[in-house]
């Protein structure tokens, strides 16, 4: 290793050096006749393969973008850090140390936990708003029930109660399927960020104990919202809801 050859170009270009680095062996190496072979070979950049046969019309860029680099315990980093930038100055602003990693991993997760609370509690309100405006138009399409209802007998209390618990219903269900979209919607959202900071990090975490407090929360504000339609029904005068014909 540290030997180099020289690799003669197209016509009326210069030879192109390389340096031997390394050796690999590959299934043509071994024992019997075939270990008794001299099988020579080289592994190039596309990009360099097109360069010394002149394809420049057709040249591809190396795929490669990221290189990662582990060093040894002992290693001073911060002095590796400025031999390498100095041994190539045009990657010294793309270079970053696991610590720097971690600390971009961190700004990015307080960010996108911004950017969820925010998303989630327009999304949340949105939802809820809408509930209570099914629950009000649905008390106004059984006004007439609701005032037979008074007029047989039965308390405001349990009119009441009747409308609060079909609003509880439809949050409590609406809050368990929202689990479903929210769950494969915040892994999607958490691996977009782990690819776009270049780190194979979990950013997204559904425990028991988040989904019992968003469910909590869900049902509790839930539970608020539906209030209003519920006192409305349970307002109403018995006979402007026999007269009403809307």
């Amino acid at each position: 290793m540290g030997d180099t050859i020289l690799m003669a170009g197209a016509v009326g270009e210069s030879e192109t050096e390389f340096r031997i680095v390394g050796y690999y062996e590959t299934r043509l190496t071994g024992e019997g006749a075939l270990g008794s072979l001299k099988i020579y070979g080289a592994l190039l950049r596309l990009s360099e393969l097109q360069g010394i046969l002149a394809y420049e019309d057709i040249k591809e860029e190396d795929r490669a973008d990221t290189l990662s680099l582990s060093l040894e315990p002992a290693t001073d980093v911060d002095a590796f850090l400025d031999k390498f930038k100095a041994a190539y100055p045009e990657y010294a602003e793309d270079i970053k140390t696991k610590k720097e990693m971690i600390a971009d991993a961190s700004q990015y997760s307080a960010m996108s936990s911004v950017f969820y609370q925010v998303i989630g509690s327009v999304a949340l309100i949105i939802s809820l708003l809408f509930v209570a405006s099914i629950m009000i138009m649905a008390v106004y399409e059984r006004t007439n029930e609701i005032g037979m209802m008074r007029a047989i007998g039965i308390s405001r209390k349990t009119i009441f109660l009747e409308i609060f618990t079909e609003g509880f219903v439809i949050v409590i269900m609406g809050a368990l399927l929202g689990l479903i979209p929210g769950y494969f919607g915040s892994i999607a959202l958490g691996n977009y960020m782990a690819s776009s900071i270049g780190i194979n990090q979990t950013f997204t975490a559904f425990t028991p104990e988040m989904i019992k407090n968003a469910l909590l929360e869900v049902i509790i504000l839930g539970s608020l919202f539906t209030l209003y339609p519920a006192w409305k029904a349970s307002k109403m005068n018995i006979l402007e809801a026999l007269k009403y014909t809307g």
